[in-house]
């Protein structure tokens, strides 16, 4: 679970330097990119329950 925490993490912190397309045609970064853009606060319990 760590692990994916911490992959979460280096996506999330890619995406602030460049677009969401940037990283290819992956369903998960869209995802997860959809999700940070509906969200006040970077770091969610739901997707950052680790750093909170």
């Amino acid at each position: 679970m760590a692990q994916q925490a911490y992959i979460f993490t280096e996506l999330w912190r890619q995406k602030r330097r460049t677009s969401w397309w940037a990283e290819g045609p992956n369903i998960r970064s869209f995802r997860s990119y959809s999700l940070d853009r509906n969200r006040t606060k970077p770091y969610s319990n739901v997707t950052q329950p680790v750093l909170n």
